[in-house]
C-alpha cells in the first residue's frame, strides 16, 4: 500500500522529519524565542504533514485532531507554548500511530518480537510472589538475583497496547528518570513477545482506603479523619503529579489515578522521608506514565471485537471508546471524548478529594455505562454533601471538578490554594470529619472489596467456551440496550452462562438498584469476563514460555502436539497447573494431533494468537446448544420473576 511505504520510509529517517519540522518551526517562530503558541504549531504541523503526504488525503489529519493532540503536551489554548523538541516528539507519534493503522498484522507481530539477545526476566529476577491485579494488569514481588533486593514487577500485555510499541519502549525508558519520594523508581524494564515487565523499587504501605479502615478499627478514640489529614495526603498526590507533568519531553500523564494509586505507609516507617509531621503518613502513587500506553479495552482486543461493538452496559460504542481503568466514574469528560491532556489527573484527584471529604463518589459507579458518561459530561456532583466542610476545600475540589479542562488549575497552581495552609479554620468547622462521613467511607470500601471478590468467583464460574456467548445473551435480555436488567432476566442471563445459583443470588443482593428492583449489569460482568480471559492468556502463555526460548510467540506443532498429549492423558498425578487448566478448556473427544491441526494447519509452527483464538472461539470444547433455551426465553419475552433454567439450559 502507497500509505504504508510512505509512512516506513518517513520512520527510517527521522533526520529528514526532523528537519522539515525544524524549517517550518524556524519560519513560525518569529521572535526566536524557540516556543511558539498552539495555533502556530498547528500550522507547523498541518504544514510538515502537506509536504511529507503529498497526494495522500487517507492519511491526512484536519486541525481539530492537531489540537487534541497538542493536549497530550499540556497545550490547551492558544496562549501555551510547545518548544521543537516537543513538537517532534508529537510529530514522530503521529507517524508511527499512522504506521500502524495501515500495518498488516504480521507487519505489527514482527515488531512485538524482541532479540535473541535481550535479557529475560527470570534471569535476572527470582522468588516471584503475586501481589496484586489492577486494571493493567498483574503485580508480583520479587528479587533481584545479582544484588539480592527486593523489587516489584507489573506485568502488561502487549495486546493491550493503544499507541506503537516503539513509543511504549521509548515512553518506559522516559520512566527511569521519574526521581520522586512520592514516586515508586523505576529501574528498568524487560519484554517478551506477549508482556512488558515494568521492574520498580518494592512497594511499601497498603492502599489508601485500607489504610483509612484499619486506622478506623484501630482508632480508641471514634473519628479520627480530619480536613488536615486529608489536605495533607492530597497535598503530596499533588506534588507527584506536579512533577510528571512538568518533564522535559512532554507532561507524564497517570489517567488512571483512583484510591488504588495511592499507597500509604504509617509515618515513621521504613522508606518514609523526614517530612512527615505528627500522623501525616507517607504518600506513594503508583502507574504513572503506563494508562496513555495501554488503554486497550483487553476484552475487546482478545474476542477479535475491536473495532466492533461491544455493548456492556447498553453503551453501544466501539470498543476503543471504552477507556479501561480502575474506576470509571472517575474519569474526566475529555477522557471519554478521547481528547485529553494531563489536566484529566486533576480531575480524578478532585473525585478523590470529593470521595474522602463527603464518603461518596462525584458520580455514581452504579450506573450502566451511557448514563454515567453523560453524568459526568453534562450533570453537577451534589455539592450539598459538603455543607460541613471548610469553604475553602469545596472551592478547591469545584475548580478541580470543572467540565472545561482548559479552566482547571494545574497541580502547581492547585498546591497553591489556601486549603493546605488552613483547611478549615476560616469557617470555624470541626476538624475531624463527621462519624457518618467516616461511616460512609468505611462502607464504599467494604462495598468495593466485595465486589472484587464477587467477580473473581463468578469468575471461577464462567467457562471460556461461554466468553463469545456473553454479548448475544445479553443483547437478547437487554433489547432496548437499556443497561439495566431486571432480576428474572438478570438471573436468566448469568445461569445461562452456567453461574451457579448461589452465586448468581450473590450478585443480584450487590447489584440490584435499590428502590428500582433492576441490575446494573455492565462493568461487573465486563470484569468477569476480562478475568477469564486473562487467566486463559496467562495459562496460554506459560505453555509458549515453556518451550519457546526466544519468546516469540511461536511453537512447533510438534511441541504443541507433546504438550496436548499431556494434558489430554490420563495420568493426573504428571500434571501441572498448565495442564490441568487446558485439560478443562479443550474438547475430551479430539485427540491431540487433530486439534493441532485445527490450529495450525499444514504449517510446521502455531502462534500464540492463533492458539488463543480456537480456543476462545470455542473449537476446542464440545459444542452446546444455545445458551438460553426455549423456555428461558419464553419467560424473558412474558417478564416471569419466577423462572428457575433447568440443568438442560
Amino acid at each position: 500500500m502507497l500509505v504504508l511505504r510512505r509512512l516506513q520510509e518517513l520512520l527510517s529517517v527521522p533526520a529528514r522529519i526532523e528537519a522539515d519540522l525544524h524549517r517550518n518551526f524556524i519560519a513560525t517562530d518569529r521572535s526566536r524565542s524557540g516556543r511558539i503558541p498552539r495555533d502556530a504549531a498547528v500550522y507547523v504541523l498541518e504544514a510538515t504533514s502537506n509536504q511529507e503526504l503529498t497526494d495522500l488525503p487517507v492519511a491526512s489529519i484536519d486541525e481539530a485532531r492537531w489540537r487534541s493532540l497538542l493536549k497530550r503536551f499540556g497545550v490547551y489554548q492558544d496562549g501555551d507554548l510547545i518548544g521543537f523538541d516537543e513538537l517532534l516528539q508529537l510529530y514522530m507519534q503521529t507517524i508511527g500511530t499512522l504506521r500502524d493503522w495501515f500495518a498488516p498484522p504480521e507487519m505489527l507481530r514482527a515488531i512485538c518480537k524482541v532479540a535473541r539477545s535481550s535479557p529475560r526476566l527470570k534471569d535476572r529476577y527470582d522468588r516471584f510472589q503475586f501481589y496484586s491485579r489492577d486494571s493493567l494488569g498483574k503485580i508480583y514481588l520479587c528479587r533481584d538475583r545479582l544484588s539480592k533486593e527486593a523489587r516489584c514487577c507489573r506485568q502488561i500485555r502487549k495486546d493491550k497496547a493503544s499507541v506503537p510499541v516503539e513509543r511504549i519502549r521509548a515512553s518506559l525508558s522516559r520512566l527511569q528518570d521519574l526521581s520522586h519520594p512520592r514516586i515508586p523508581r523505576v529501574v528498568e524494564y524487560l519484554e517478551d513477545f506477549h508482556n512488558f515487565y515494568i521492574i520498580s523499587v518494592a512497594l511499601e504501605g497498603v492502599e489508601l482506603m485500607e489504610f483509612i479502615q484499619d486506622s478506623f478499627v484501630q482508632s480508641s478514640k471514634g473519628p479520627f479523619l480530619t480536613e488536615g489529614w486529608i489536605a495533607g495526603v492530597m497535598r503530596e498526590v499533588l506534588e507527584a503529579v506536579a512533577h510528571c507533568h512538568v518533564q522535559p519531553l512532554g507532561p507524564v500523564m497517570h489517567r488512571d489515578l483512583a484510591p488504588e494509586s495511592i499507597l500509604l505507609s504509617p509515618p515513621g516507617s521504613a522508606g518514609t522521608g523526614s517530612g512527615e509531621q505528627g500522623n501525616q503518613p507517607h504518600v506513594t502513587v503508583t502507574g504513572f506514565g503506563l494508562r496513555p500506553l495501554f488503554d486497550m479495552a483487553s476484552l475487546g482486543g482478545s474476542l477479535g471485537l475491536a473495532g466492533g461493538t461491544l455493548v456492556l452496559g447498553g453503551f453501544g460504542e466501539p470498543t476503543e471508546a471504552v477507556p479501561s481503568c480502575s474506576l470509571l466514574g472517575f474519569l474526566a469528560p475529555e477522557v471519554w471524548r478521547q481528547d485529553f491532556g494531563p489536566m484529566c489527573d486533576i480531575w480524578s484527584c478532585g473525585c478523590i478529594m470529593f470521595l474522602l471529604l463527603t464518603g461518596c463518589v462525584p458520580f455514581d459507579h452504579g450506573l450502566p455505562v451511557c448514563e454515567l458518561v453523560d453524568a459526568i459530561a453534562a450533570e453537577e456532583p451534589d455539592w450539598r454533601l459538603f455543607r460541613n466542610v471548610s469553604t475553602s476545600a469545596l472551592s478547591l475540589c469545584r475548580r478541580m471538578l470543572l467540565k472545561d479542562d482548559a479552566g482547571r488549575p494545574d497541580a502547581a497552581e492547585c498546591l497553591r490554594h489556601p486549603w493546605f495552609a488552613a483547611p478549615s479554620a476560616a469557617d470555624r468547622v470541626p476538624r475531624e470529619l463527621r462519624p457518618e462521613t467516616v461511616s460512609a467511607l468505611m462502607h464504599y470500601h467494604t462495598r468495593s472489596k466485595f465486589l472484587s471478590v464477587l467477580m473473581n468467583v463468578v469468575a471461577m464460574d464462567l467457562r471460556v467456551r461461554h466468553l463469545r456467548s456473553v454479548r448475544p445473551v445479553f443483547d437478547q435480555l437487554d433489547v432496548g440496550r437499556s443497561g439495566y436488567l431486571r432480576q428474572g432476566d438478570m438471573r436468566v442471563g448469568l445461569s445461562g452462562l452456567g453461574i451457579s445459583s448461589r452465586n448468581v443470588d450473590e450478585v443480584l443482593s450487590a447489584l440490584t438498584s435499590e428502590g428500582l428492583g433492576v441490575v446494573s449489569y455492565g462493568p461487573f460482568l465486563a470484569g468477569c469476563v476480562d478475568l477469564v480471559d486473562d487467566k486463559l492468556d496467562h495459562m496460554l502463555w506459560k505453555v509458549f514460555a515453556m518451550v519457546d526460548e526466544d519468546h516469540s510467540g511461536e511453537i512447533s506443532v510438534v511441541e504443541l502436539a507433546h504438550f496436548l498429549e499431556a494434558a489430554c492423558g490420563t495420568n493426573d498425578s504428571d500434571m501441572g497447573d498448565v495442564e490441568q487448566y487446558m485439560r478443562g478448556v479443550l474438547d475430551p473427544l479430539l485427540l491431540p494431533t487433530e486439534l493441532v491441526t485445527c490450529i495450525a494447519g499444514d504449517r510446521d509452527t502455531a502462534t500464540f494468537e492463533e492458539v488463543k483464538a480456537f480456543v476462545l472461539s470455542g473449537g476446542g470444547s464440545p459444542e452446546e446448544g444455545p445458551l438460553l433455551g426455549p423456555c428461558a426465553l419464553e419467560a424473558v419475552e412474558e417478564g416471569t420473576r419466577s423462572y428457575t433454567p433447568s440443568t438442560d439450559d
